[in-house]
């Protein structure tokens, strides 16, 4: 840590609608943090970690104040958001980061720019400066700053312990059981049937396929059973053969034509002539 002498006068607005300056302070020990800008990732982190260590530095009668260049509407979005508990203040024309040093020429992917120089004070009660920590990383700072002002060590975040794996059996013992888990109980309340039963019993049951109904044929008549006349049968005998014969006859018909088509009539043979008789 580099000691300077004495903290410059100031007056600033905080984010809890008061006017700070360092004559209300005289007599009072406070940390006053420098950050770039609000709702930064490294910032968020810093100022959440002041916040959570406040109660330490209260007890040892420590007030804290983080500055930045930003409005005080910022500081208000910012401070709501991550339920600050400690004013901000703003330094718009950055004339007390200036007269710090920590207003400086910053460089960022090549490109230089002036800004704010992450650095923090501890102011003692009357106004000098007997702490400053330049080009602070976040990571472990509060912590450090804690335990300067106030002498307390603040115990690391405890890291989760995962418990040790069973010892395995030696081979060729036997395997412990299996726990058996029990069935979970449908949970039932007073005055109220369960409903879901009669549900999953319908869903149980396989479906029944109706069979098709079978029109049922109408009965044939029943045959006589008394016995034919004499005349009646005789008359179905006659038609019967006359029915034959016919078929017969017109069965005839075409073959004699065929067989008279297929032989022609023999023409009659023609006379010799007689041959004249020679006169001699």
């Amino acid at each position: 840590m580099t000691l300077t002498l004495m903290m410059p006068s100031w007056r600033m607005p905080g984010s809890d609608g008061r006017t700070w300056t360092s004559a209300e302070l005289k007599g009072s020990t406070y940390v006053m943090y420098f950050y770039p800008k609000d709702q930064t990732p490294g910032c968020t982190i810093q100022a959440c970690e002041f916040r959570d260590n406040l109660v330490r530095l209260q007890a040892a009668g420590i007030k804290v104040f983080g500055v930045s260049p930003d409005s005080l509407a910022s500081h208000h979005k910012f401070a709501a958001k991550e339920k600050l508990t400690f004013p901000l203040l703003t330094d718009n024309d950055h004339s007390l980061a200036t007269k710090l040093g920590v207003w400086a020429e910053k460089s960022l992917y090549g490109r230089t720019f002036p800004g704010i120089e992450r650095t923090t004070f501890l102011i003692g009660p009357e106004g000098s400066i007997i702490g400053e920590w330049r080009k602070v990383k976040v990571a472990g700072h509060v912590a450090e700053v804690v335990s300067a002002a106030t002498g307390l060590t603040i115990p690391p975040k405890p890291v989760p312990q995962v418990p040790p794996a069973p010892p395995l059996p030696p081979p060729g013992a036997a395997k412990p059981p299996t726990p058996s888990v029990p069935a979970a109980k449908p949970m039932s309340l007073p005055g109220v049937k369960p409903a879901l039963t009669p549900m999953v019993k319908a869903v149980a049951k396989p479906t029944v396929v109706a069979k098709p109904t079978v029109v049922a044929k109408p009965a044939a008549p029943a045959k006589s059973t008394a016995p034919a006349k004499p005349g009646v049968v005789a008359k179905v005998v006659k038609k019967v053969v006359a029915k034959v014969a016919a078929k017969l006859t017109k069965a005839d018909k075409p073959a004699a034509v065929a067989k008279a088509k297929a032989s022609p009539k023999a023409k009659p043979t023609p006379k010799a002539k007689a041959k004249p008789k020679s006169k001699h």
